[in-house]
């Protein structure tokens, strides 16, 4: 994509895989995260797509919490689920989606699809309706690489899901966890993604995605390229590790930074860093 028809990519999600959405939400909601109720994707006819997610909103990106509920082996993500649960869908935000799929250029794309999900929640009641296309998939990459426009972007937040016990309020971005001979190569997919190539990796707005070996917490994580780390600024922490400890889950604190190990259940680190908003 070009720099002058790019136009402003953010990063807009991350999709989480989990084995089971109605305890994944109620262990995030244990760590002080607020989440809308759950909702089934549908596709551009209407039908169940297969897969169904809860959301943490937040004012700058939001996490997605999705099990895939389709026959075995029928969803896309059904072979990144098999290798293992956790950060499996990088979603950046797009002005426009067909301008977009027409404008990135070194990424083989799939068409632009019309879905939806229905929003019941008190305040705020409709079909939130968004168009997406994504990067030609195989469970070896990294994730799924999608780029979504939101056309009823009103219906996505409002103050009662942006409230968060533990002070919630952005994406400040993750680690790809890859060889070092793998460096150059998926920093170079991501700027064709829309990113700005940055020291040790790229950014798309305020959130940066960390690309290199780094240093894994455990050595059973899965072989790279995987994601890790998602790191969400936050307002404090002491609750969060609490909670994670009585809930079974190993945390760590440095500095500033709360690291909460959801590897068994959740494929994950997170990373809670105490910062402000601006």
């Amino acid at each position: 994509m070009s720099d002058e028809s790019r136009g402003t990519v953010t990063l807009d999600h991350v999709g989480l895989l989990v084995p089971d959405l109605t305890r994944a939400a109620e262990d995030f909601a244990a760590l002080g995260f607020t989440l809308t109720p759950r909702a089934a994707h549908l596709d551009g006819d209407g039908n169940h797509a297969g897969s169904e997610q809860c959301s943490i909103m937040l004012r700058d990106g939001y996490i997605e919490l999705q099990e895939i509920t389709g026959p075995p082996g029928s969803h896309l993500l059904s072979r990144a689920q098999a290798k293992h649960f956790g950060l499996h869908i990088i979603a950046f935000g797009v002005a426009d989606a067909r301008v977009a799929a027409r404008d990135i250029t070194g990424l083989p794309l799939s068409p632009v699809m019309d879905w939806s999900r229905p929003v019941r929640r008190p305040a705020v009641e409709g079909e939130a309706r968004f168009s997406f296309f994504v990067a030609d998939y195989d469970p070896a990459d990294e994730a799924l690489l999608c780029w979504t426009q939101h056309r009823t972007p009103e219906l996505l937040r409002d103050a009662a899901v942006l409230d968060h016990a533990n002070g919630a309020h952005a994406i400040a971005g993750f680690r790809v966890y890859c060889e070092p001979s793998e460096e150059a190569t998926l920093a170079a997919r991501m700027v064709a993604a829309g990113g700005t190539a940055v020291a040790g990796g790229v950014r798309f707005g305020a959130a940066e995605i960390a690309i290199g070996p780094g240093s894994l917490p455990r050595a059973d994580w899965p072989a790279g390229p995987f994601c890790g780390d998602l790191r969400i600024s936050v307002g404090e922490t002491g609750a969060a590790a609490t909670a994670a400890r009585s809930r079974g889950f190993a945390v760590e604190t440095h500095g500033d930074a709360t690291c909460l190990d959801l590897f068994d259940p959740y494929g994950i680190r997170l990373v809670l860093e105490i910062n402000d908003p601006a």
